[in-house]
């Protein structure tokens, strides 16, 4: 699958993989907007690379394990436009809303209270920079 969109859906986990999206040798795909309950898995086809895919404002939910990218150039994050301001954002990790707040070294703080962790959320092969910490989209300002 190439350039392709698969956006605002609810996709959850296939019993056989544990994936509830697999792109094998696909590129310049956009998964944006779903909420995913199971694994996002990312990998070549043989010498057919799995790129410049962008996967943003998904939210993860229900697995300890969510993402797993052995591709190249896929983005994590991505620029939207929030009260007329651009702000780069990546996904949400249900995770991060347990009172813990960590899981295999992944931490989210929030010391400017933006909705977006301070942190890169850190997989395989790549990292989300920008992982939100509510299922919310950010607002412009943090609260006064």
């Amino acid at each position: 699958m190439n350039n392709s969109r698969i956006y605002q859906n609810s996709v959850t986990i296939l019993p056989t993989t544990n994936d509830a999206i697999h792109l094998q040798g696909s590129s310049q795909n956009t998964v944006r907007n779903n909420s995913i309950e199971g694994k996002l898995h990312l990998q070549p086809l043989g010498n057919q690379q799995t790129t410049k895919n962008v996967l943003t404002l998904n939210m993860f939910e229900n697995t300890i394990t969510p993402t797993e990218d052995t591709g190249t150039n896929n983005q994590w994050q991505a620029g939207i436009t929030v009260f007329g301001r651009t702000r780069i954002l990546g996904n949400y990790y249900d995770i991060y809303s347990k009172n813990t707040q960590c899981i295999n070294g992944n931490c989210c703080r929030d010391d400017n209270y933006d909705n977006i962790c301070d942190q890169a959320y850190l997989f395989t092969n790549n990292q989300d920079n920008n992982p939100t910490r509510s299922k919310h989209i950010p607002s412009q300002q943090p609260p006064t």
